[in-house]
């Protein structure tokens, strides 16, 4: 709790003109920033999912998983299904986020995404499409020409390939950077835990 107050404090704290901030002193020539703001989101997911047995392919001849599998279960040496409890994946994901300034630095925030997964190496398992709603607080200045950011979430995900639903906690950290012209660029590293999934989440983002 200590360390928390002491984040708030420094994050609230006036910042002198230089690397954080472009305020000089002159209230014209402080950025406005909205209290409600919408993210675009592009992202890299790299995880381990526990997946169901019905994650595993029907069809035997896809690729080598599936069909020594096949082989197996006809000379009766172990049942037609396939390693489905640890899948290594990697996904591609795009969503948004919206932000809410509720005091200072302390933001409410909700993110949605889309996320395509498929196995590294397991031929025999399906490729899935997850949909996860973060639910979170984020701490950051948007002021700031540079600022930090931090966050905490919790994310109910939807895997509507295997028909499954779960929750993750997330941790969320990064940085943004204002671009003149453009807007903020941001880049952040999550990180979700939950029953079914442990992830890493690279995501990058362009607030206008």
């Amino acid at each position: 709790m200590r360390a928390l107050a002491l984040a708030l404090m420094l994050l609230a704290a006036p910042v002198e003109a230089g690397w954080w901030s472009h305020d000089d002193g002159d209230a014209s020539t402080t950025p406005r920033v909205p209290s409600l703001r919408f993210t675009p989101q592009l992202g890299v997911w790299i995880a381990t999912y526990g997946r169901p047995s019905r994650a595993c392919r029907t069809d035997a001849f896809f690729g080598p998983g599936v069909f020594i599998a096949e082989l197996r279960a006809a000379a009766h040496l172990t049942p037609t299904t396939c390693a489905s409890a640890g899948s290594d994946e990697i996904g591609i994901g795009a969503g948004g986020e919206l932000a809410f300034r509720a005091w200072g630095p302390l933001h409410l925030t909700a993110a949605l995404h889309l996320v395509y997964s498929f196995p590294e190496r397991d031929f025999s398992l399906t490729r899935q499409l997850i949909v996860p709603l973060q639910l979170g607080a984020l701490l950051t200045v948007p002021e700031w020409s540079f600022r930090p950011i931090l966050a905490g979430k919790i994310a109910p995900l939807l895997y509507l390939s295997d028909d499954s639903r779960d929750f993750s906690y997330v941790a969320e950290g990064g940085f943004a950077a204002r671009i003149d012209g453009v807007g903020d660029l941001s880049a952040t590293l999550g990180y979700h835990t939950g029953e079914t999934v442990r992830a890493f989440h690279i995501s990058i983002g362009l607030t206008p």
